[in-house]
């Protein structure tokens, strides 16, 4: 295995909080042909007898590498399917998708998806099905930008769709799901389940200060006639993390709980953190994610010496914010952000060769850039030059970025969605070169544009923030930078952004 290397940006944190998304009323960029039944495999789908399945069969096999943009993958991706499952949790997502978690009687967990109708080309065969599908949720629920609890026997019927692994809530390994939903029964009595157990934890998520310790109980159930001890392990575990389990295994026939310790350790940086709980018996298993949100033991004296060394004094809303360098974006993925100067942002290199050598490409977006030349010439002069020394350790060529320009049609309000379908415009219109495994594209907002990621603004919430997503023409990497009155911390924010994607080019977690 590859040596991954972890860069630490010495800055203080102090708490974590999580953030509710704002919906947008847009649609969506990654697969949305195929998402919507707008390609050209959409029509030769049998529609008229829904094949049974289950989840455990289509969480299965492997996800194909790679994954095609925009044609389908058969015979998965070119079945309806028809599922009897449990409706766990639901919310409205900022691409205007209704995102479902679904579950089964063991445990295991895959999304199921309904498209906004207006959000669906009308030359979808699927079009139809869509707006009834939607149409008998919103009967049944009232869908809100945060994630509600349902618990509902349901029968989801609709054309499966693997999509790219980017910390979803409730994704199944191999990013299988049902997307789009074309039609969808509650209430349902679900067949017999097979033999085996759940698991799950109560609380599932822990509040932690560094240096201390919390439990929770992990209970299992019983499904048909299963019966034998079930063994418990946490897996996943981050650095700094320990969990204890007592006792250890439940015994036969199975029903029971233990108490799991979790221990977080006096250096452990303030961040939302996750593991699996596991049980395996008897031949079958089960498992189920526990969060866990870690505040720092930073003092109140060593936090305002350390904010005055940087020469400036946290607000409220900054004190809330330090810490916090993860969030959900439009899709519901994970994606990185700047939170604040003042922030401990531990960059972890996951999936994806770091990015040695990358070629980057400054993109000055919206006309306010006219009034503000000067601004506009301090920020070209900052390159991904530093990552020689600070990610790699080695000298590398350096190559001058190329920069373009993108005045017209751009909204005063750039959610990440819009971001990903400017970027998309730009490459089909040759502003931009067509996209490697190298590419790096910053791009830098006028005075006069805000970037939102669901409710965070930015300069209120976040000074920057890096993704990335799937164009037909290969992975797009890129870097928001909104405009900072503090040109020498703009300039400090883009290096530090700059840093994380060229550490991270595949995000932080996925």
């Amino acid at each position: 295995m590859q040596r991954r290397s972890s860069v630490v940006l010495l800055l203080a944190g102090i708490s974590v909080l999580l953030f509710c998304s704002e919906v947008w009323g847009q649609c969506g960029v990654e697969r949305w042909s195929i998402k919507t039944g707008t390609d050209s495999g959409a029509s030769g789908i049998d529609l008229t007898s829904p094949s049974p399945t289950t989840i455990s069969s289509l969480i299965s096999p492997s996800a194909p590498q790679p994954i095609p943009l925009d044609s389908r993958v058969s015979p998965t991706e070119t079945t309806d399917w028809t599922i009897s499952a449990t409706l766990v949790e639901f919310k409205l997502e900022g691409d205007s998708d209704y995102h479902l978690v679904i579950s089964d009687a063991a445990g295991n967990t895959m999304i199921a998806e309904i498209p906004s109708p207006s959000c669906v080309g009308a030359s979808s065969p699927f079009a139809t099905a869509i707006a009834q599908a939607r149409a008998k949720f919103d009967a049944a629920f009232t869908p809100s930008s945060s994630f509600q609890q349902a618990n509902v026997p349901v029968q989801i019927t609709g054309v499966a769709m693997f999509d790219f692994l980017h910390g979803q809530t409730g994704v199944a390994p191999n990013g299988i799901e049902i997307h789009p939903v074309l039609d969808i029964n509650f209430n349902t009595t679900p067949p017999p389940p097979p033999n085996g157990f759940s698991i799950a934890a109560s609380p599932a998520t822990l509040g932690l200060i560094s240096g201390n310790s919390a439990n929770t109980a992990v209970s299992t159930s019983l499904v048909g006639s299963f019966s034998s001890d079930i063994s418990l392990t946490a897996s996943g575990l981050p650095s700094g993390l320990s969990a204890s389990f007592n006792p250890t295994t439940i015994a036969a026939p199975g029903a029971g709980s233990s108490t799991l310790t979790v221990a977080a350790d006096p250096s452990l940086a303030s961040g939302n953190y996750s593991f699996t709980v596991a049980g395996s018996g008897g031949g079958s298993s089960a498992q189920s994610s526990l969060a866990v949100n870690v505040c720092s033991t930073a003092s109140p004296a060593s936090f305002h010496a350390m904010s005055r060394a940087v020469g400036a004094q946290l607000t409220p809303r900054e004190r809330l914010l330090a810490g916090r360098s993860e969030t959900k974006d439009d899709d519901d993925g994970h994606i990185q952000i700047v939170p604040s100067e003042m922030t401990q942002a531990r960059s972890h290199q996951h999936g994806g060769e770091i990015l040695c050598a990358p070629r980057q490409y400054d993109i000055f977006v919206g006309s306010g850039w006219k009034e503000s030349s000067e601004a506009r010439v301090v920020l070209a002069q900052i390159t991904a030059r530093l990552h020689s020394a600070a990610v790699c350790q080695a000298s590398a060529p350096l190559q001058a970025p190329v920069v373009s320009e993108r005045t017209e049609g751009v909204d005063a309000n750039l959610s990440d969605l819009k971001i990903q379908s400017l970027l998309d415009s730009m490459i089909a219109g040759h502003q931009l070169h067509t996209p490697t495994t190298s590419a790096v594209y910053v791009l830098f907002l006028a005075p006069n544009l805000q970037a939102k990621i669901g409710e965070q603004q930015s300069g209120r919430d976040f000074l920057a923030y890096h993704n990335h997503y799937h164009a037909k023409q290969g992975a797009v990497r890129y870097i928001v930078v909104p405009f900072d009155p503090d040109l020498r911390r703009e300039k400090r924010t883009t290096a530090r952004a700059i840093l994380n994607l060229l550490n991270n080019p595949d995000g932080p977690v996925w």
